[in-house]
C-alpha cells in the first residue's frame, strides 16, 4: 500500500505551477492532445456551463497516453459531452429510484413499527440491538430533528414539550437516509422483512 510519505519519497516534492486558461485555451489544449472539436461555438457554450475539470474527466476513457493526455485517433470532444449527459441522465434516474425506495421504507417503517410498538418507538432503546449505537443514533435524530425547517416540525415543537421528540410520522420525515437506515438496521425487528 502506498502512503503520500512514500510517493513523496519517490516522486520528490512539486509546487502546483499551472495557471488558470481562457476558454480558448482550454480548447486548444484539448485540440493539441489530438481531440477533435466538431463545432468549436458549441464547445465553447459547453466549457461555459460544465467545468473543463469535469469534462476531461470523461476524456480519459479516450486517452491513449494517460501520462500526456493524449487522444485516440478520432476522439471528438462532442464523444465526452455525450458520455457527460448519459452520465448525467442515468444519475438522475438512480435518484429517482433510490427517493422511491427511501419513501418506501420510511412510510413502512412509521406505519409497521408504530403499530407494533406505539408513536414513540424510536425512543425505547430496548427495541434496538446495541445501545451504545443506538444512543448516537438518537443524537443525531435530535439533531436533524432541530435543524428541520418544515412547519409541521415548528408547529409540533411549539405546541408540545414533551417526549421531547415528535411521534415517528414526523421525525422520520426529517431524519436523513443515513440514519433511517442505521435506525432500521438496529431495531430488533429491522433484518425481517417488512410489507
Amino acid at each position: 500500500m502506498r502512503t503520500t510519505v512514500g510517493l513523496r519519497f519517490l516522486y520528490g516534492y512539486m509546487n502546483y505551477d499551472k495557471q488558470p486558461i481562457n476558454i480558448d485555451g482550454q480548447l486548444a489544449l484539448l485540440q493539441n492532445r489530438g481531440l477533435m472539436i466538431e463545432d468549436v461555438a458549441t464547445a465553447k457554450l459547453q466549457l461555459r456551463n460544465i467545468s473543463y475539470f469535469r469534462i476531461v474527466s470523461y476524456l480519459r476513457y479516450i486517452e491513449q497516453d494517460r501520462q500526456h493526455h493524449l487522444y485516440k485517433s478520432g476522439s471528438t470532444f462532442e464523444q465526452a459531452i455525450n458520455l457527460y449527459l448519459f452520465d448525467k441522465e442515468l444519475r438522475q434516474l438512480i435518484f429517482k429510484a433510490i427517493q422511491d425506495i427511501e419513501i418506501s421504507l420510511r412510510t413502512k417503517m412509521i406505519q409497521v413499527f408504530s403499530m407494533e410498538h406505539g408513536a414513540f418507538w424510536f425512543m425505547d432503546s430496548s427495541l434496538f440491538k446495541n445501545a451504545e449505537f443506538y444512543e448516537g443514533c438518537l443524537d443525531n435524530i435530535k439533531k436533524e430533528v432541530s435543524r428541520s425547517n418544515e412547519d409541521f416540525i415548528k408547529d409540533h415543537s411549539e405546541k408540545y414539550t414533551y417526549p421531547a421528540l415528535p411521534p415517528v410520522w414526523k421525525t422520520l420525515e426529517v431524519v436523513s437516509f443515513g440514519t433511517l437506515s442505521k435506525l432500521f438496521i438496529m431495531h430488533v425487528y429491522g433484518t425481517g422483512v417488512l410489507p
